[in-house]
Parts: structure tokens; C-alpha cells; sequence
């Protein structure tokens, strides 16, 4: 199976840790499975990860969750209301134990005129985001539904170490069709067709990707 087209459901910013911003928003605490905004609010604060990660879902047609995209340290959630109010498209949740600062839109708005810092790191977050977002959208014309099933669970095990000759990633059939946008029947066929091509052994609650 070709490896034609690759990107991550995983965005971490590239700007380097800025302690300057950690001085300038107040701290909060989100345990896993808290949610931080439900799909419909108007958002009031913007938002940025100290340390931990937040899942963005989506409800599609069909009244099934979808997870969209999981944001890690440095990267800012809630920054397209500092153009404009508008009910939020995501619901959002910690998927570990998260550390976030907040500041209230009037006072980020002040930041991006005033602090560089604040600013690039911004601006860097949502060029990554952008490019997901996109590349997602390629995926969905250019791959077969066993190609993104291949390649959400490299992208889940690309920092887990190589293991009895594999990488070992916990999640359920559930879960992949969650962030795949997928039926579960459309996975577990696709981990079938995996397991027989050779990619992946896979039991309940977990999948090793094998080393090829």
C-alpha cells in the first residue's frame, strides 16, 4: 500500500514554548473527559495549551460524533471568535489531563496588537490547523477507507517505540470510526483487509501496526 499522502490528526505548534504568554492569561485545569465548550455556544474567552491535548468533534448528518482534529501544547482553541461571533461548529474536551491559560477576547484582541509573542504563536496555530483541515479533505478523495484507517493509526503511533516487532496503539473500533468519520462495520472491514495484507494484528481495545 502506497504511502502517497500523509498528515496528522495531531496538531502541535511549532513555535518554541513561550513563558512569556504564561504570564499573561489566568490558569485552568480540565481532567480527562471534562468538556470545555459544547457545539452552538458563543465562545467569550480564547483559549490556549499549556500542557495536555483538547479533541474537537463534530456531529455529522447521520447524528454520529466525529472527532476532527486533537490540539496539543502551544496551540490556541477559540481564536476565529476574535473576529467575529458566531456559534461554535465543535464540541470540545480534554482527552487527558489538560492545563490551559485564558484571556477574554477583549484582552486577546489587545495582545495581538501589543505582544509579537502572542501574535506569531496565533498565527502559527492556525496555519497548522489549516493545513489538517486540508489535507484531511485530500484524504477523503484520494484514499481508500483501509489507506486512512492505515494511516490515522501510524499517525496515532508515530512516538510509540517499536515493541515485538511492532507499534502497539489502544483505541477501539469506536474510536478510529469517531475520527475517521467512518461507520464501524467500514472499519472493522478495513482492519480486516489490514490484517490479511500484513500491516496490522488488532484485538479488542487495541491494534499493533507491524514493522515492514
Amino acid at each position: 500500500m502506497p504511502d502517497t499522502f500523509r498528515f496528522s490528526y495531531y496538531i502541535t505548534s511549532d513555535s518554541p514554548t513561550c513563558p512569556e504568554i504564561w504570564k499573561l492569561g489566568e490558569r485552568m485545569t480540565l481532567m480527562p473527559g471534562a468538556q470545555l465548550s459544547n457545539i452552538g455556544e458563543k465562545l467569550s474567552r480564547l483559549y490556549y495549551i499549556v500542557k495536555g491535548e483538547l479533541a474537537l468533534s463534530v456531529i455529522s448528518a447521520d447524528g454520529r460524533e466525529r472527532i476532527c482534529m486533537f490540539i496539543r501544547n502551544n496551540m490556541f482553541y477559540g481564536e476565529a471568535h476574535l473576529y467575529r461571533e458566531f456559534p461554535t461548529l465543535f464540541r470540545v474536551f480534554a482527552t487527558t489531563e489538560t492545563v490551559l491559560l485564558f484571556f477574554s477576547l477583549r484582552r486577546a484582541r489587545a495582545l495581538i496588537d501589543s505582544n509579537p509573542a502572542f501574535r506569531i504563536a496565533l498565527l502559527n496555530g492556525q496555519s497548522q490547523k489549516i493545513s489538517s483541515m486540508t489535507g484531511e479533505l485530500v484524504s477523503l478523495v484520494i484514499h481508500t477507507p483501509e489507506e486512512r484507517v492505515l494511516n490515522c493509526l501510524r499517525d496515532m503511533a508515530e512516538n510509540t517505540p517499536v515493541r515485538h516487532g511492532g507499534r502497539e496503539v489502544q483505541i477501539s473500533q469506536q474510536d478510529i470510526a469517531r475520527i475517521l468519520g467512518l461507520h464501524r462495520i467500514t472499519v472493522n472491514k478495513a482492519l480486516a483487509s489490514l490484517k490479511e495484507q500484513g500491516h496490522i494484528l488488532y484485538g479488542r481495545g487495541r491494534v499493533m501496526l507491524l514493522d515492514q
